[in-house]
């Protein structure tokens, strides 16, 4: 399926139209502008706000991607009332009609941003989420690999079953398929405490990811260094071990930064990061988005 989308330059996720992320200040890749909310979106279901949530600030905004039943990969946006979610793109078919990944991250390159999944069966793909056409294998390999994130910078980090973290070169190729090659190993072991990652930001001395570990229930930031390997952790909130997946954006007028989470119960729950300092003590709460959120089989940072 193609989608027509506007491609622009953007250091945040805002709104509901897919945008790729170009700056080197940004972190996920897809993003959205508020201009356009609502336009070829589903709204998801949300009964009722808690009684009990402050309106988060209009410019605030986050969005996750997600597998759905109906085989297609969406992406769940904060608009105004709740969560939207607007179809990016089919479910991968391998050729055996569609099917969810075992992970996928989309990355921005030079050449545009693309997605790079990992079936069951090891194998590494390749595809364009603007573009017609069926996936493409670029790699075998990668049965270790249990889940993904990626910068607009190429770089991509993956979560092993063995316990590590890892780091990846993405680029294009003549054809425009992706052209993946290692960066090193952040860590060999130590990582199996934590269920996921999201990419947050690239600054000038680090790209920064989020997560949240399942042994301790904090909320976590990782720190790793751009001139070499290795991460440093900053425990920013506890009690966030129900949350099945975060998902950072950004606020236009602050510079804040906007949190989702994906709670186990089907909440979605939305808070704000006054300040950027590796510290939680300023993570407002802004209560719940979304009630009745049927959390689907896959979620992937966006």
């Amino acid at each position: 399926m193609s989608i027509a989308t506007t491609v622009r330059r953007s250091s945040r996720r805002l709104g509901l139209t897919l945008v790729a992320v170009a700056s080197v200040t940004g972190g996920a890749v897809f993003a959205a502008t508020p201009s356009t909310a609502g336009t070829g979106s589903t709204a998801v279901t949300a009964p009722s706000l808690a009684a009990s949530a402050l309106p988060l600030p209009g410019d605030c905004n986050a969005a996750f991607q997600e597998a759905t039943g109906e085989g297609t990969l969406s992406t769940v946006t904060r608009v105004p009332r709740g969560l939207s979610r607007s179809v990016m793109y089919e479910m991968p078919d391998y050729g055996n009609g569609p099917e969810r990944p075992k992970a996928m991250a989309g990355v921005g390159t030079s050449g545009g941003p693309i997605l790079i999944s990992v079936r069951e069966d090891g194998t590494l793909w390749s595809h364009r989420p603007f573009k017609t056409g069926k996936p493409v294998q670029v790699g075998k390999g990668w049965g270790a690999i249990r889940q993904m994130t990626g910068f607009a910078t190429g770089k991509v980090y993956a979560l092993t079953t063995y316990g590590g973290l890892v780091r990846y070169d993405v680029r294009l190729s003549r054809a425009g398929n992706a052209v993946v090659t290692s960066a090193g190993a952040v860590s060999g072991r130590g990582w199996n405490g934590i269920a996921f990652l999201t990419a947050v930001e690239t600054t000038r001395q680090a790209e920064v990811l989020m997560g949240v570990s399942t042994s301790s229930g904090e909320l976590m930031e990782y720190w790793v260094n751009l001139g070499g390997l290795g991460a440093r952790g900053y425990a920013l909130r506890p009690s966030w071990g129900g949350m099945k997946h975060v998902s950072v954006g950004g606020c236009r007028t602050s510079g804040a930064r906007t949190i989702l989470g994906v709670h186990e119960n089907g909440n979605v729950y939305s808070y704000v990061d006054q300040v950027n300092d590796r510290s939680g003590a300023d993570i407002k709460g802004y209560g719940v988005l979304s009630e009745g959120f049927a959390a689907p089989t896959s979620l992937y940072s966006d």
